[in-house]
């Protein structure tokens, strides 16, 4: 019998995707009856169509057995309650996730915090030194780690009633939980980009700096930062947002300040659908080895999104642009001047109210590194900090 924890996640696709249907009328074998159909949630749906593809007979969800035999799913509480399934081929449009990739990021002043210094947010750091006996990179224990994070996971999904995909998410991370680390990793990634209240409620944590959730969340976050590596070739990546006017003006007052990112950033290399929603779209260049991101584009649930995942509490400077432009940079190494130039004059011709770049790269010491944004309404542009490396 199949379980929920598998992590193998597959894949949705930009054109067609599988949709899994429960018959929810009131008396779904009554002929007579009008069919009602209710659709699993994201996760649900990936770890049903993935026990299909296998050739499982079974299934376990929360609180349900999916019969692939019968084509029902049966209640656990009470086996006799079955209801009918429905499996159908559906067309989908290849934008991005309006929640992920377009929630305005409000700029945090990092010089404020004594801690802000380092590549690693406070939320994650405060979790290491209170959990030392397990995250500290000389005695690492995954498996306490991985467990910690399912039992905060399931916690907190209890709260937000979303305790059927609390119960996926930590089955499958229970499942890898004595793997390899970057097994562990890759699922704590998939299990992120998949489209549940998780990624939602982390970021909501990490942007209000709530402490109140380190015992619950914290191990997981760590797992995410685990993922980020070092940015190794130059690259552009995007995100839109919905930028109030005070937003723009926070930016404004930022110019030759730090200011930080505090959840992780949803970024994406297609342009055009980060241009989609909202009235501001940020343009990231990504340069240096001390960046902190990974492309998760091949193990995530969607990847056409084509996203690159930047590590929480992210570091920028901004600084001053052309009137005509906002620009948003992370850097440590400057551009030849008629790059920089070509660059300014490719922000302009975007057809978006606000525009926003921010450009990342490093000085070149393995001791620390810099991180800088650079924002799009007129006139803003940011640089790197030097960070302290916690590993």
């Amino acid at each position: 019998m199949a379980t929920a924890a598998s992590s193998n996640i597959t894949h949705s696709t930009s054109k067609m995707k599988v949709i899994w249907s429960w018959q929810s009328n009131q008396e779904p074998w009554n002929e007579k009856q009008n069919k009602k159909w209710t659709r699993y949630s994201d996760l649900e749906n990936t770890i049903i169509e993935e026990a299909y593809q296998n050739g499982e007979g079974q299934v376990q969800l929360a609180q349900y057995i999916i019969d692939f035999d019968s084509i029902v799913q049966i209640n656990k509480s009470d086996k006799r309650k079955k209801r009918p399934l429905k499996r159908s081929v559906v067309e989908v449009e290849g934008h991005l996730r309006e929640q992920r990739f377009f929630y305005p990021e409000k700029p945090i002043k990092s010089f404020e915090s004594s801690n802000d210094d380092a590549m690693i947010s406070a939320f994650i750091e405060k979790w290491i030194s209170r959990y030392t006996a397990i995250a500290h990179y000389t005695n690492r224990k995954w498996p306490e780690i991985v467990e910690q994070a399912a039992k905060g996971i399931l916690k907190e999904s209890k709260v937000l009633n979303q305790e059927a995909d609390g119960y996926a998410i930590a089955n499958s991370l229970r499942k890898v939980k004595n793997k390899t680390e970057d097994e562990i990793i890759i699922c704590a990634i998939r299990l992120y980009t998949a489209e549940t209240f998780l990624y939602k409620l982390i970021n909501s944590v990490l942007r209000e700096n709530d402490t109140s959730k380190i015992d619950t969340l914290g191990a997981y976050c760590f797992l995410l930062h685990k993922q980020s590596r070092y940015n190794d070739q130059y690259q552009i990546v995007y995100r839109g947002a919905n930028c109030t006017e005070a937003m723009i003006n926070d930016y404004k007052q930022s110019v030759n300040k730090w200011i930080k990112w505090m959840g992780f950033t949803s970024t994406s290399r297609d342009r055009r659908k980060a241009e989609i929603f909202g009235n501001t779209l940020f343009v990231i260049e990504l340069v240096g080895r001390y960046i902190h991101m990974s492309d998760i584009s091949k193990i995530s649930v969607f990847p056409d999104e084509q996203e690159v995942l930047l590590d929480a509490g992210t570091i920028f400077e901004v600084i001053t642009g052309s009137q005509s432009t906002q620009l948003i940079k992370n850097q440590h190494l400057s551009k030849a001047a008629t790059e920089q130039a070509a660059h300014e004059s490719y922000l302009r011709s975007t057809p978006i109210l606000n525009r926003l770049r921010v450009r990342a790269s490093d000085h070149t010491t393995a001791a620390s590194s810099s991180s800088c944004i650079s924002s799009i309404q007129p006139g803003l542009t940011a640089t790197t900090s030097k960070n302290k490396q916690i590993t």
